[in-house]
């Protein structure tokens, strides 16, 4: 008399050992990382408006310069240095990333987003902070879509098992 087993039981041992979820993760955190990008990127669009925190309004000689009262939009520059990357199997990172150069020059792209984020003293005046960032990072709708982005990964990956 002999046993014979029938079945996917590589599919099993696959799921007993839990090879699928290294694999789930990495996917998860980019989906999410490319999701908070995407967010940020909005809440610019949208002058904190995505977030209900409005930006700050530009000042009457800021307006005259720029040609535009949009606040954080002039070349767009700063917009499109929005990035994000997967770090290591647990971080992301979504941001602007210091060395970015704006327009080819001397500036920081990430030090000019840095002033719009938390506001500067400036000769002669002051910026205010605009945050761009952290609310939307603070925001819990955007904070449980994420949550249902990582969740679907994860169930993702089990179907295809």
């Amino acid at each position: 008399m002999s046993i014979q087993l029938t079945g996917s039981w590589e599919k099993i041992k696959r799921y007993i050992h839990g090879e699928w979820k290294s694999k789930a993760k990495s996917v998860a955190l980019k989906r999410v990382a490319t999701f908070y990008e995407r967010q940020v990127k909005q809440n610019i669009l949208t002058s904190g408006a995505l977030t209900g925190k409005p930006f700050a309004l530009l000042a009457e000689s800021t307006i005259r310069r720029k040609g535009a009262s949009k606040p954080l939009i002039d070349t767009g520059e700063m917009l499109n240095s929005i990035q994000s990357e997967q770090i290591d199997d647990n971080t992301a990172f979504v941001g602007i990333k210091a060395g970015t150069r704006h327009g080819g020059g001397k500036e920081d792209t990430a030090d000019i987003a840095a002033v719009h984020e938390f506001g500067a003293l400036i000769p002669g005046g002051e910026i205010p902070a605009r945050p761009f960032i952290r609310p939307v990072i603070a925001d819990e709708k955007i904070r449980a879509e994420a949550i249902e982005i990582m969740t679907r990964a994860f169930k993702d990956a089990e179907d295809a098992l």
